[in-house]
């Protein structure tokens, strides 16, 4: 399972890559793979948590924070990215809001579903997929936006997006948002 994990992360990353630059804030990294592709470009690359796994590469380049308020000056990043972090806070429009606080650009890569059954089968496959690759993390099922819902959120937060590409999966999509 952390093979299907590492591949699938280079392969956003890949497609996340060139929208990266300057001072970079990794908000959220799991079991490290996609921290450490950005850090490979990005050596400076700060790392926000709110729980160590201890698989991970990068723990010793971690900071630890209370899940509410990142411990940064406003725009003090060039770039912010969070992948599959959102449905892991029970506050992703803040988490949001703090991103866009501390950074110019903001990455986010996420997935969405339509109808309740989509819902069902993507936190079905989150659960799993966390489990089996032995990485605790918890869910928050009021967490999950359905496919236009996080559109309409960024919008509201007068965010410009400047490329976005979305990928079914199952019942639901990968979607990816690059906004200033």
């Amino acid at each position: 399972m952390r093979r299907y994990i590492y591949d699938q992360e280079k392969k956003w990353f890949f497609r996340i890559e060139p929208f990266l630059y300057g001072k970079v804030l990794k908000v959220g990294s799991g079991l490290g793979y996609m921290t450490s592709f950005v850090r490979e470009r990005h050596p400076d690359l700060k790392i926000l948590e709110i729980e160590i796994n201890k698989d991970d590469k990068n723990k010793n380049r971690t900071v630890l924070y209370d899940g509410n308020h990142f411990p940064f000056s406003n725009k003090i990043f060039d770039c912010s990215i969070c992948t599959y972090v959102l449905h892991h806070t029970p506050n992703p429009v803040g988490l949001i809001l703090e991103m866009k606080r501390v950074s110019r650009r903001l990455i986010v890569l996420e997935e969405t579903y339509r109808g309740v059954f989509s819902k069902m089968d993507l936190c079905y496959r989150d659960i799993y997929v966390n489990t089996l690759a032995g990485q605790p993390s918890r869910i928050f099922w009021n967490s999950y936006f359905q496919d236009k819902e996080l559109l309409k959120v960024l919008k509201g937060m007068d965010l410009e997006i400047i490329h976005s590409q979305k990928e079914k999966k199952r019942t639901y999509f990968k979607i990816l948002y690059v906004l200033e």
